[in-house]
């Protein structure tokens, strides 16, 4: 009699709540995925536009700033190659493609514009990717302290 008590006592997970806890643990691996996915692709964002304010930085080192600064009927537009060739700033990786953004490829579409300003040197970037860009609606230069991960838009096929 005692053995039957030992098999009646024992505990385990009938199917049906294996079942139960096997559709749990999917739906929120289904969840974190696509959580994890929205912050990698924001970060991409982010990335494209720190690869911008490297190209206002890299201009505000070049000597034509100072240019600029010292005669104020001169505008300065710095182009990507201008600023890689010249060693103002490194080839830069694009986050969507993972590939480098070549100095060749460019056909000195991204470039940063200075102006002088009421009396400060204003800098204007356009960045393009190779699947993106951050621009103004015609190709005009963004004021750098309007980047953001707002202003980027996709390159047409």
């Amino acid at each position: 009699m005692s053995e039957r008590m030992v098999i009646k006592n024992k505990k385990g997970l009938t199917l049906v709540e294996l079942l139960a806890v096997i559709a749990i643990l999917g739906i929120l691996a289904g969840i974190s995925i696509l959580a994890v996915g929205a912050i990698i692709e924001k970060s991409k964002h982010q990335a494209f536009v720190a690869n911008a304010v490297a190209m206002k930085e890299a201009a505000s080192l070049h000597r034509r700033a100072s240019e600029v600064a010292l005669n104020p009927q001169m505008q300065a537009k710095l182009t990507y190659t201008e600023l890689v060739n010249e060693d103002y700033l490194h080839v830069l990786q694009d986050p969507y493609t993972r590939k480098e953004l070549g100095i060749t490829d460019d056909q000195n579409k991204s470039f940063v514009e200075i102006k002088l300003e009421d009396n400060e040197l204003q800098y204007y970037v356009c960045l393009y990717g190779e699947t993106k860009k951050i621009c103004g609606s015609h190709d005009e230069g963004i004021p750098s302290k309007e980047l953001s991960t707002d202003k980027i838009a996709n390159l047409l096929p």
